[in-house]
Parts: C-alpha cells; structure tokens; sequence
C-alpha cells in the first residue's frame, strides 16, 4: 500500500510553509527522507526519519502523522495510536491526526472509536471525500447502513471521481438487497479506474448474489489477473463455477484458496460441497471437519457435515451438527428441516414436528417442512 495522497500531500505542503532555523537542513533531510521512504514503500526506514524529525523539533505535527502511518504499515497499529495521540496532546485541534487515528482505530476493529475520530476531523474542517469514505466505512463495519451510505454519497459529493466510495455504497447498497443500485455503484468505480482490482471482486460478489453467476466469474477472473489473488478471492470463484456445476475449475479455485492460506475454512467447505455431490461422503466429512478444526464457530461447515452424516445414515452425529449450526446461528428453514427430519428418522415425531413448525415459521412457503411435518403428524395421530 503506498503513502495515503492525503498523508504526501500534507507533508509536501508543510515543507512549504512551515520555516526552520537552527537545525533547518538537518530537519528537512529527515522529513525528505521519511517521505521519499514513504513512497517507497520501506516503512522502517521511514519510521527512522520521522523519529529524528521528531527530535530535531518535537512540535511539528505532520511528522507525528508520517511516524504513525508508518507504523500502521508495518501493522503497529497500537504505537501508531499513541503517536496520533501525541499529536492531539500538542494540537487538541489538529485535524489531520484526528483522521489518522480512525484509520488506526479502525484497523484494531474499535469502530465506533473510529467513528467518532473522523467525525472529530469532519468537525475541525477536515472535509475531504476520503474521510468521508472512511466514516461510511466505520459505520458499515457497525451495520450501520443508511448512514454509511449518506457518508458514501458525501464523499462521492466532494469528489465524484473517488472510486472507493462507489465500491463502499455498493458494498452497503448490495446488504440492503437493493441489486440494481449496487451494481450500477460498482461499475461506476469500475468506470473511473478500470484497473481497480478490488471494486471487480466486490463487484463479483454483488453479482453472484443476484444469481449473475457467469458475469461474477467473470468479475473474479479480472480481479484475478488484476493481482488480486488472495484466498477469498479464490473461493468467491469457486463458488460461482459450483453453481454453474463446472465442478472441476471450482475444485481447482478452491485448491488455489488453499495454497494461499491453508488456514482459510471456507474453501474446505467448497471443496467438500463438490465431494459431497460426488458422493464422495469420508472425503467431504473429512473437509467439513478441517473447516471445523480451523474456525470452530464456522455455523455452515456444522450445517454440511450435519448432512453428510446424515447421509450416512450416522443420525445421532448429524443432529448434534445441526443443533450446533442452530446455536451458532445458522437458523434457517433448511436447516431446521433438515434436524426434523433426523429426529423423524429417529422415531422422536414430537421433536420433529417442532423443527418441522420452526422451519415454518421462518418460511411457511417451505415445501420440504410442509409435506414432513404433515406426514410426521399423521403418524403422530395413528400411534
């Protein structure tokens, strides 16, 4: 990640304005050397030259923003906090640090701290599109939708050609279940920088969502070839290639996901999802344990290996799975009906027919639970 535009310029324009006398040569070394560290993307380096900036004259705020930002880039984040802090200590009014301090705050996951500190930069006249992305983004972090949209929409006020913005009011738009504005948000930013590898993956996302499995797929192959290759990336086409039952590019997707991060749980589920279509059941049961074993709280892995014991005929072990999933908040009609029908095959009716009702009342359109819960009740009235 390079230097913030916001962060060059604010130390470009503090070496105009701001004159030095004694030690004027050997503080503008430190911050063109901190800057230029920046920019390169040599984070420690950088950290040293802001520090002796510091030294040389322990009341120039901008060298506090570039030694926290530094710090940030090297993920320390808490350092970074103090030194923000630090700056606010000298300048209560100093805007800047205020802004920077949400930014790490936000990236300790304190998001309501965050919320507060850019809005404290807002309040002090620090009213620039890209704090106004970041505040939609602590609010959107807090579900906070509409009022991550209106921040959203102010940045994109300010400047319409701020792409983030755009790919953070699709992202709110998209939970809102309002497709078509999210897309047109997307394409947007797509539009505005054609090389924004991010935008096409949250873009694939909001596209497989409204069931646009074909232009997803492709919406991840271009964040793909863009550079973005991480593993959510990876799994995100997985998923799409399984809908569309191209079943051994998703196996290869989802491989992919996993040579980047062993450790990332959702593709052991996806693969395991094609192993149990393929009636492959130890080797789909052994992926939906790893997914387990690597995020023990993972509802939908406690869901899918539910089902393959199930399938197995192991109906104790499923049904124990789908309570998990239940207590874990998986609280779904399928889900509910998939437990009825465990317990039902159990010869335990009473208990069926409540997980059959449950399943109803979450969705009284759900055929499957209809039709077990009137079978599960004749039963019950001819015993």
């Amino acid at each position: 990640m390079r230097t913030p535009k916001i962060l060059a310029l604010l130390l470009t324009l503090s070496l105009v304005t701001t004159p030095h006398i004694a030690v004027a040569q050997t503080f503008d070394q430190s911050i063109e050397q901190g800057t230029a560290a920046m920019e390169a993307e040599k984070y420690s380096e950088a950290e040293t030259a802001w520090r002796q900036a510091i030294k040389l004259d322990p009341k120039y705020l901008p060298a506090y923003i570039g030694l926290g930002t530094a710090l940030e880039q090297q993920n320390r984040y808490t350092e970074a906090i103090a030194v923000y802090r630090q700056a606010l200590k000298i300048d209560p009014k100093y805007a800047p640090a205020y802004f920077y301090l949400g930014i790490a705050l936000y990236n300790t996951e304190e998001y309501k701290q965050a919320e507060t500190a850019y809005n404290q930069s807002l309040q002090l006249g620090y009213k620039y599109a890209q704090v106004y992305n970041r505040l939609g983004d602590a609010l959107y972090a807090q579900e906070q939708l509409e009022k991550a949209i209106a921040a959203y929409r102010q940045a994109i006020k300010i400047d319409s050609k701020y792409a983030p913005a755009y790919v953070g009011l699709g992202n709110a738009l998209d939970d809102l279940k309002r497709s078509d504005e999210a897309l047109a948000a997307y394409r947007q930013a797509i539009k505005i920088d054609p090389e924004y590898a991010y935008a096409y993956y949250h873009f694939g996302i909001a596209l497989s969502n409204a069931e646009k499995y074909n232009e997803a797929e492709d919406a991840y192959r271009q964040a793909i070839k863009l550079g973005y290759e991480y593993a959510p990336v990876y799994n995100q086409l997985g998923k799409v290639l399984y809908y569309q039952d191209k079943l051994e590019d998703a196996e290869t997707a989802y491989n992919q996901a996993i040579k980047l991060d062993s450790k990332y749980a959702p593709a052991y589920v996806g693969l395991g999802n094609i192993e149990y279509d393929q009636n492959k059941l130890d080797s789909a049961i052994a992926n939906y344990r790893q997914a387990i074993k690597l995020d023990n709280k993972y509802s939908l892995a406690y869901y899918f290996l539910g089902l393959a014991l199930h399938q197995q005929d192991k109906m104790s072990e499923a049904i124990a799975n789908y309570r998990q999933a239940i207590q874990l908040g998986l609280k779904y009609a399928s889900v509910y009906t998939a437990l009825g029908l465990a317990l039902h095959q159990q010869g335990n009716l009473a208990e069926a027919i409540k997980n059959y009702q449950q399943a109803l009342a979450i969705d009284p359109n759900y055929e499957k639970a209809q039709s077990a819960l009137k079978e599960a009740q004749q039963q019950l009235s001819s015993n």
